[in-house]
């Protein structure tokens, strides 16, 4: 195991803005200057590093947690598996792309103080993790781990779909309800609707199912005025994709995926963040064509 220092971002003092990290929810694109880059530390393949989050760290306005940047270089197509281990923190991580994009996030593993990524990556470049808790406030050692498919701790990723009510598939949910591509949806959640346990909640939600015949990049949006999104994409096998809490372009309550995605068939999950809300939402679907 190595320690390094990490990028540090001094609330008061620093020249980045804290609105521009959107750590814990996903908001404008992440954007650092160069010069404070060159003093990431890089995660370099089956190699942990040792950090800590303190008082001296800089510190997301929003909700008041301390954060660590670190980079790894990656081209598109790459897997690549991030875990966060802490013994007293609820840790959550944020990975973004070169381009500032919000990837993934995640905030529970096995436990509370584990947090990781299992994401196939869509752009070439240097990639950014956030290291941060899922509460503000708190401090404490830490470690990151950025490994190769085959080296890496998958049972921790088994495990959470374990404990996830339905085994982190489709299985369990409603019979989906076919879309087309593109469309526009308006739809809503009401308390006349089953009961389902989603991701280890009681919530109400809607299924539905599309077809991409060949490769693209497909953007799916859900918004409400009622209550906050959440989207969640599944493949033809029913095997979780990605998943949004807040649509990147700004810090609200509706939600976004915009990805690559392969020929078949698949589905998409829209509910709540927090279980059991009701209202109207908007679900959009578009795919964009290869000239895009």
């Amino acid at each position: 195991m190595t320690s390094k220092t990490p990028l540090r971002i001094v609330l008061g003092t620093a020249v980045v803005s804290l609105a521009m990290l959107g750590l814990a929810v996903a908001q404008r694109p992440l954007n650092i200057p160069n010069y404070l880059l060159s003093s990431t530390p890089l995660l370099q393949p089956n190699i942990t590093l040792q950090g800590s989050l303190t008082s001296d760290d800089g510190q997301n306005f929003k909700d008041g947690s301390y954060f660590d940047i670190y980079a790894f270089d990656a081209i598109a197509g790459d897997e690549v598996v991030l875990v966060v281990e802490a013994d007293f923190m609820d840790t959550y991580i944020v990975l973004y792309s070169p381009s500032g994009e919000l990837i993934d996030s995640n905030d529970d593993l096995t436990s509370t103080s584990q947090s990781g990524l299992d994401v196939t990556l869509f752009e070439s470049g240097r990639h950014l993790v956030a290291v941060t808790t899922f509460f503000g406030g708190e401090t404490g050692n830490y470690s990151v781990t950025r490994y190769t498919p085959d080296q890496a701790p998958m049972e921790l990723f088994a495990n959470t779909f374990l404990n996830n009510g339905f085994g982190g598939t489709t299985e369990g949910l409603p019979a989906p309800m076919p879309i087309s591509v593109s469309t526009r949806l308006e739809r809503g959640l009401t308390d006349t609707m089953p009961i389902v346990v989603f991701e280890g909640q009681e919530t109400f939600l809607e299924h539905f199912s599309f077809a991409v015949e060949q490769q693209r990049l497909v953007s799916i949006s859900m918004s409400s005025n009622r209550f906050d999104t959440y989207l969640v994409l599944f493949d033809q096998n029913g095997d979780m994709v990605a998943s949004n809490d807040d649509d990147p372009n700004g810090f609200n309550t509706d939600s976004n995926l915009t990805l690559p995605l392969d020929p078949g068939t698949y589905s998409v999950v829209a509910t709540s963040l927090f279980g059991l809300e009701i209202g109207s939402y908007l679900l959009e679907v578009e795919l964009f064509s290869s000239d895009n």
